[in-house]
C-alpha cells in the first residue's frame, strides 16, 4: 500500500496494522503526508486532540458498543483514544496495534490507538500505554469492565489520568461495583469518577427532586412511608439492582433516612429493605419484571420503569409517582391525595445515547456530592 493510500484508508476510519514500537512514526508520517496531500478534502483535515482517552476493555465484545459511540465522543471531545483490548486469561500470547482516524465525513477529529493483547503480552500494557500519552493534555479513562479490587493495571492507568469513567450498568457484581465506587470517592482524591449509569438515572431524580422541593410535600416529607421501584430485569446476572440502589441511596440521603434492615428477598421477583425516619419504619421495595425472552430484553433495557413514593400523617396519605411508557420516550408524573389525583402529566423522558453520557461525564468540572451521598446509602443495602 502506497503512502497516498494509507493516509486515505486512515482518514476514513479504517484501522491500519502497525508495529508496536513504530506507532509514533506511523502517526507523525501520515498526519504529514495528510498535511502535503494535494487533495483539498485531505489536506484541510487537520491532527487535532483535547484529551488523551484510554480505554480498556476485558475482551472485544465489550469494546464493540463504545467503538460505535467513539466518532459522536471525538467530535465532541478531539482525542487521541488509546484502546486496549486485555485478555490475560488466554492461553496464547498475542500482541498487535492499530492506528486510525475517524472518518472525515463523522465530523469527528482526533486519532485512535488500538492495542490488543492476549496471554502474557497483556501483563506490559500499562508499561506500552503511558508513553503514548500526548504531553501536556488531560487524561481520562474509561473502564468498561467491572472495577477491580486490587489489579495493578488499572492502578497505573487511574493514578496517570485525571477522571475514572465506568458504567455500573453492566455490573457482573453491583455490590462489589458500587462499594468499589464508594472507596475510590474517599480515597482518590486527585480525580473524578463518572458512573455513566447514574448520569442515566438525572432526568428521574430531578423529577423526584422537583416534587420533593414543591411546597404541597414539604409538610409530608418527615412522613414518608414507602419508597418502591418497578425495574425492567436483566434475565442473568444482577446488573438491575444499579438503579434502584442508586436511586435509594440518592433518597435516603436525602430524607434524612437509617437502614433498619438491608436488602432481602420476599419472593422471587421481590426485595425489601426497611430504613427508619424519626422512629417511623419507611419501606424500600424492589419488584423486578424479568422479560419473557431475549427479544424482549433487547427492546427493554434494563432499570427503572417506575418509581412511586408514600406518606402518611395523621390519616392523611399523598402519593407521587412517575411511570414509564412502552416506548420509554415519556413519562407519566403523578401526585394523589387518598384516593384522588391532584396533578397528572406527560413528561419527555427519553434515554440518553452513549456518546451523550460520555460528553456528559467528561464535561464534569467537580466532584459529584449528590453520587456521593447516593453511594454512601447504596452500600449500605448490600
Amino acid at each position: 500500500m502506497t503512502m497516498d493510500e494509507r493516509v486515505d484508508a486512515f482518514l476514513k476510519g479504517e484501522s491500519l496494522p502497525v508495529e508496536v514500537s513504530a506507532i509514533e512514526k506511523e502517526l507523525a508520517a501520515l498526519w504529514q503526508a495528510a498535511a502535503e496531500s494535494k487533495d483539498e478534502l485531505i489536506h484541510s483535515v487537520k491532527r487535532a486532540c483535547q484529551l488523551n482517552l484510554l480505554i480498556y476493555s476485558p475482551n472485544e465484545g465489550a469494546y464493540e458498543r463504545a467503538a460505535i459511540a467513539l466518532p459522536e465522543i471525538m467530535r465532541r471531545h478531539p482525542s487521541r483514544v488509546i484502546a486496549l483490548l486485555a485478555e490475560p486469561e488466554a492461553e496464547n500470547e498475542e500482541l498487535a496495534a492499530y492506528i486510525a482516524s475517524p472518518p472525515i465525513s463523522s465530523g469527528s477529529r482526533g486519532e485512535q490507538i488500538t492495542i490488543a493483547a492476549k496471554g502474557n503480552a497483556a501483563k506490559n500494557l500499562a508499561g506500552i500505554t503511558l508513553p503514548l500519552r500526548m504531553a501536556n493534555m488531560p487524561v481520562a479513562l474509561w473502564w468498561l469492565g467491572d472495577l477491580p479490587e486490587e489489579d495493578p493495571l488499572f492502578e497505573q492507568l487511574l493514578t496517570a489520568s485525571q477522571r475514572l469513567i465506568f458504567d455500573s450498568a453492566f455490573s457482573l457484581d453491583v455490590g462489589n461495583e458500587l462499594s468499589r465506587a464508594r472507596a475510590l470517592s474517599l480515597t482518590w482524591k486527585s480525580g473524578l469518577c463518572g458512573d455513566l449509569n447514574w448520569l442515566r438515572l438525572a432526568r428521574c431524580h430531578d423529577l423526584m427532586a422537583q416534587f420533593l422541593d414543591s411546597s404541597e410535600a414539604a409538610p409530608m416529607l418527615s412522613h414518608i412511608e414507602k419508597i418502591s421501584f418497578d425495574v425492567a430485569a436483566a434475565t442473568e446476572g444482577d446488573a438491575h439492582f444499579s438503579q434502584p440502589f442508586l436511586l435509594l441511596g440518592w433518597l435516603a440521603g436525602r430524607l434524612s433516612l437509617k437502614l433498619n434492615e438491608p436488602l432481602t428477598p420476599l419472593g422471587e421477583n421481590i426485595f425489601q429493605t426497611s430504613w427508619q425516619s424519626g422512629g417511623r419504619e419507611v419501606i424500600g421495595a424492589i419488584t423486578l419484571h424479568k422479560p419473557a425472552s431475549e427479544s424482549d430484553e433487547a427492546s427493554t433495557p434494563i432499570g427503572i420503569m417506575a418509581a412511586q413514593m408514600q406518606f402518611r400523617q395523621n390519616g392523611n396519605t399523598m402519593a407521587f409517582e412517575l411511570r414509564r411508557d412502552s416506548s420509554r420516550s415519556l413519562a407519566t408524573r403523578r401526585v394523589t391525595k387518598g384516593e384522588q389525583t391532584v396533578s397528572e402529566s406527560s413528561v419527555g423522558f427519553s434515554d440518553l445515547a452513549l456518546a451523550e453520557l460520555m460528553a456528559q461525564a467528561l464535561e464534569l468540572t467537580g466532584r459529584d456530592q449528590a453520587y456521593e451521598n447516593a453511594l454512601r446509602f447504596a452500600t449500605q443495602l448490600i
